[in-house]
C-alpha cells in the first residue's frame, strides 16, 4: 500500500512532483504502510515470521546508502532463506 493512491501517483511525472506531494508525510505514516527495518537482525526476525506464515517469496528493497554493508551483513543469513 502506498502513501498516495495509484491515481495520484500517475500524476507525478518528475521527482519534484513527488517531493512536493510527499513533503509533509511523517515517518509514522510511512511506518503504517511498510516495514522499516534498521538492522539485519530485525530483517532476519521479520523474514522468519513471514516464513512461519507460509510466505515463500519476498522482494527486499534496501534504500540505505550503504549497499555493500547490507549485502555483506545479509549474506551471512541468505542461505537460510534460499
Amino acid at each position: 500500500m502506498n502513501i498516495c493512491s495509484k491515481e495520484e501517483l500517475a500524476e507525478l511525472y518528475k521527482p519534484e512532483h513527488f517531493d512536493e506531494k510527499l513533503k509533509n508525510v511523517t515517518l509514522h505514516e510511512v511506518s503504517e504502510k511498510t516495514n522499516i527495518i534498521t538492522n539485519v537482525d530485525q530483517l532476519v526476525e521479520k523474514l522468519h515470521s513471514y516464513r512461519e506464515l507460509g510466505i515463500s517469496r519476498i522482494v527486499l528493497h534496501n534504500v540505505s546508502r550503504h549497499q555493500e554493508l547490507f549485502i555483506e551483513d545479509f549474506s551471512r543469513y541468505a542461505n537460510d532463506f534460499i
